[in-house]
């Protein structure tokens, strides 16, 4: 008998304080957990975050749903949010989406305030 593995979508969330917030995504942004992501992205705006960074390094999958509450996150913080860490998959499906504006990626700026956050995809022109 086949074992059947619903992809999940694990969250993590840290205030820094003056910086940007960020925000860790892990498996699949989808229908199933797009509301997780704006009920962690006003979690962190009602305890001040002004700014986020959404790290997409290990997020694997993402869709309609998906995009939809990154733009939502975008607007639930007052100066915005930057995307940072998409690759494959995902990278494509930004692409592909026009998500470059109004949403940053990979803005260097962003990473160095962020810390931990690594981008290691070619830059963009």
């Amino acid at each position: 008998m086949a074992e059947i593995v619903i992809a999940s979508l694990d969250i993590g969330t840290r205030p820094t304080g003056a910086g940007p917030a960020v925000l860790t995504l892990r498996g699949s942004l989808d229908a199933a957990s797009a509301d997780e992501v704006a009920a962690a992205v006003r979690g962190l705006a009602s305890g001040g975050a002004r700014s986020l960074v959404i790290d997409l390094t290990e997020l694997r999958f993402i869709d309609s749903s998906g995009l939809a509450a990154l733009l939502e996150a975008d607007q639930l913080v007052p100066d915005g949010a930057s995307l940072v860490g998409s690759r494959g998959v995902v990278r494509r499906v930004l692409q592909v989406a026009a998500l470059e504006p109004p949403l940053r990626q990979g803005d260097e700026a962003t990473r160095a305030i962020a810390g931990s956050i690594v981008d290691d995809a070619a830059p963009r022109p």
